[in-house]
């Protein structure tokens, strides 16, 4: 390293290191569509569940309500009603939930063709796969460790560090001036 290209190694560095920033920020946006996507299906799984659960529930407080007069004591029916209003709640907090979170995608995304009047509602196309890739273990931490922002930012930090510290140990040298003087 020459100390007359010292200022352009530094500069090249926190380029460096500005790029792996914003690298590191999209992947973290990235991040956050993947999981609120993934969140609104699993919540939309959780609400279809829950209506199901409340029409078994109602098929059942019918057949209790068929068996009044028999065997049928009151705390049954208020059981019923009260698993009933429990499903209720759970439908309705799912739908909360996932209002919530296309909202979220709304934000994140930032698509005109999402806007609230084009469309009322995201419904996800992609299912969940089944089968997962199998990927070499060692290969893939290698990879990611070489293309996370968060690293190469410290690795040009340190690069940073080893400059100025060249340049400052550079500075330290006893300074020689040559004065001539000719006939």
């Amino acid at each position: 390293m020459s100390y007359n290209t010292s200022s352009i190694q530094l500069a090249g560095i926190k380029t460096n290191q500005s790029i792996a920033t914003a690298n590191r920020e999209l992947q973290n946006h990235a991040m956050d569509v993947v999981n609120a996507y993934w969140e609104m299906v699993l919540h939309r799984y959780l609400m279809e569940q829950a209506r199901k659960g409340q029409e078994r529930l109602q098929q059942i407080k019918a057949q209790l309500l068929n068996r009044e007069g028999r065997d049928l004591i009151s705390t049954h029916v208020s059981r019923a009603n009260a698993a009933i209003a429990n499903q209720k709640s759970q439908i309705l907090t799912a739908r909360n939930n996932i209002l919530a979170l296309q909202q979220t995608l709304r934000r994140l995304v930032n698509s005109p063709d999402l806007d609230q009047q084009n469309c009322d509602e995201i419904v996800p196309l992609t299912m969940p796969t089944t089968d997962l890739p199998i990927f070499p273990l060692e290969e893939e931490l290698v990879s990611a460790l070489n293309h996370r922002g968060d690293i190469i930012a410290i690795q040009q930090t340190i690069q940073t560090a080893q400059v100025q510290r060249n340049l400052a140990l550079n500075e330290l040298r006893p300074q020689l001036d040559l004065v001539t003087s000719s006939y």
